[in-house]
């Protein structure tokens, strides 16, 4: 399989920014939750699908696969992540929205359970 030289970006003008990608051509995981966490892929190809950047790799069985490239060195580090310096991997919005989403979740079983509907 030939290495793509340069990874596809989305944005037409070309980016004055260090790359992300070693010479290799390879992107580590870095989400922390993710069960691939530190592990190394040689990038396949770089593209937006579902209306988010994604970076394609082959697994250990050669099936193409995709991560979004935030959750890699594929993309370009967080400022809110530096500026925490590790005491913070998650923005206070996102935060707030899981809040609302467990909000949520939690009043409907209620309504559900007081309703009799199962």
């Amino acid at each position: 399989l030939a290495k793509h030289p340069l990874p596809l970006s989305p944005c037409s003008k070309p980016s004055t920014a260090r790359s992300q990608f070693d010479e290799a051509g390879e992107f580590e995981v870095i989400h922390p939750f993710h069960p691939l966490l530190g592990q190394r892929f040689e990038l396949l190809t770089r593209h937006v699908n579902w209306g988010e950047d994604r970076v394609m790799y082959r697994d250990e069985e050669g099936r193409v696969r995709s991560l979004p490239a935030s959750w890699t060195t594929a993309a370009a580090v967080d400022p809110y992540v530096v500026l925490s310096a590790g005491r913070s991997l998650l923005h206070l919005r996102d935060l707030l929205a899981l809040a609302d989403t467990v909000r949520a979740q939690l009043s409907e079983r209620a309504s559900e359970g007081a309703g009799g509907v199962k």
